[in-house]
């Protein structure tokens, strides 16, 4: 092993550079080798130019007379030595440089031989974007912190609310009129932690068969103690947009299919047929980046045109991002995958259970733990449903247990072990136990009066759910022990 705190002189002369290289890498045992050989080079050079020195006289003594006149020898050794030193320090910045560059090449050749040119899987913490829609309106991000969508006398979904105390009290947030204009808020909001959120906000309501659009998009980044306003090139009523935080982000924009040609017309007669209008083609989406949070975006390129259908996209970090499709065709994969920031797309194909003969018709996320694990869940033609993990970041996926009795209504996994459903009567703890999904249903609170549920969980024993009665009003309830009893902690407040 090297002594990387014993430098030799000539390193000595660049020690900056040496500490500088030590903490930048951290060596691996064939970069430990490189650097004694070079190490040993240099050891090599300073021994011979300490052989070739001439060594001063021990004695003087008094040279003959002569007729002859010359230099003296000793008159150019300063010149020499001053020469020879400037040839050290350079051969110990090359050797240095090469070092340098000859690490960086290896740890790139490693990463693409280990990850075929991807990223490299990692056990970094990500933070996972969340929509709110007319049936999730509630997003707890830790015990005491959360969001929700709350009511007013006038329309449903129309009031941002935000908690920072467990749910027992909540503050209205939501944005003010002067910013809201003549547009409304439709029940939609994408939240990436307990302060940062994106709005979109819609044209209201107009006469009979005139579509809504969207009118344009706020942000928060204080728990929504202040909107700015944000663009968005979509204008469809369901946008594709993902953050990794409060900056940077994308937006997958669907031209849609263009009109086509006119329709060919002729006079129907027996024997006549009217040819049909050739199919228009389909334009492919195309991909924005955006990184000062959606105030400005710039264009990546077209996806393929596959990912036209209906679709859900996520990026983990500026270089990977998924896109889980919704199809009937048997053939067409449903999941894409990206390692450039968006640049080019792959389709990812999940190994089959057994008994399984097509691919899944839809694939949609459950929970991501690190940038390396995620879980997914699959649900196959067949009415059977699996869950999914990957720890090397997609790289290979293994299947968890058998299919689940009720995998349609996956809410979340929360570990390798623990899933919980929701099927509006009753919430459903999935354990793993030898390869199979045990469950155990715990009967929710008052549960024989409520119209709807939304259940959140952050851990297996920690979770809460909002309930939506039938005689009106919304009460948030919390869990410590996995469902098994709740605590009533209060009702969601009600605009005037």
């Amino acid at each position: 092993m090297v002594d990387h705190e014993k430098l030799q002189p000539e390193e000595e002369l660049h020690s900056d550079l040496v500490q500088e290289l030590k903490e930048v890498y951290r060596f691996r045992p064939e970069e430990e080798q490189m650097l004694v050989r070079v190490q040993n080079r240099l050891a090599e050079h300073a021994t011979h130019e300490t052989a070739t020195e001439i060594p001063a006289p021990t004695a003087l003594h008094p040279l003959p007379a002569t007729t002859h006149s010359f230099q003296p020898r000793n008159t150019r050794r300063p010149r020499s030595r001053f020469f020879n030193t400037l040839v050290a320090a350079a051969m110990v910045v090359l050797l240095v440089s090469l070092l340098t560059l000859t690490v960086d090449l290896i740890r790139q050749t490693n990463i693409a031989s280990t990850n075929n040119g991807q990223t490299p899987p990692s056990n970094t913490q990500v933070k996972i974007g969340f929509w709110f829609h007319a049936d999730t309106r509630l997003k707890m991000f830790t015990s005491q912190d959360g969001w929700a969508l709350g009511d007013s006398h006038q329309d449903t979904y129309s009031r941002i609310l935000h908690t920072t105390n467990g749910g027992h009290s909540w503050q209205d947030v939501t944005p003010a009129a002067s910013l809201l204009a003549t547009s409304t808020i439709d029940g939609s909001m994408y939240v990436l932690d307990e302060n940062t959120a994106w709005l979109p906000i819609i044209s209201p309501h107009l006469e009979p068969g005139v579509e809504q659009q969207l009118t344009g998009l706020l942000r928060t980044t204080d728990g929504g103690k202040t909107w700015q306003a944000m663009t968005l090139i979509d204008k469809y009523l369901d946008p594709q947009i993902t953050f990794i935080n409060q900056n940077e982000g994308w937006q997958l924009v669907k031209p849609g299919v263009p009109s086509g040609p006119p329709t060919i017309t002729a006079t129907v007669t027996i024997g006549t047929l009217v040819p049909p209008a050739p199919t228009p083609p389909v334009i492919p989406p195309v991909l924005y980046h955006t990184l000062d949070g959606g105030k400005t975006w710039q264009k990546v390129g077209s996806v393929p045109e596959a990912l036209a259908g209906p679709n859900d996209i996520q990026f983990l970090n500026d270089q990977v991002g998924w896109v889980y499709l919704i199809t009937n065709d048997p053939s067409q994969p449903t999941l894409y995958a990206t390692f450039d920031g968006g640049k080019t797309w792959t389709a990812q194909t999940l190994p089959l259970p057994a008994g399984e003969k097509q691919t899944p018709y839809i694939v949609s996320p459950l929970n991501f733990i690190t940038t390396s694990t995620w879980y997914l869940l699959a649900n196959f033609h067949s009415g059977k449903a699996y869950i999914y993990r990957t720890q090397d970041a997609g790289k290979s996926w293994q299947i968890l247990g058998i299919n689940l009795t009720n995998g349609l209504n996956v809410e979340i996994v929360l570990d390798s072990q623990y899933a919980i459903t929701n099927d509006s009567t009753d919430m459903t703890a999935f354990t793993l136990i030898n390869n199979r999904w045990e469950h155990h249903t715990f009967a929710l609170p008052e549960s024989a009066r409520y119209d709807w549920v939304d259940i959140n969980f952050l851990s297996p024993q920690s979770g809460f759910v909002l309930i939506s009665f039938q005689s009106g009003g919304t009460d948030l309830y919390q869990t410590t022990n996995g469902g098994k009893t709740w605590i009533k902690l209060g009702p969601l407040p009600v605009a005037s």
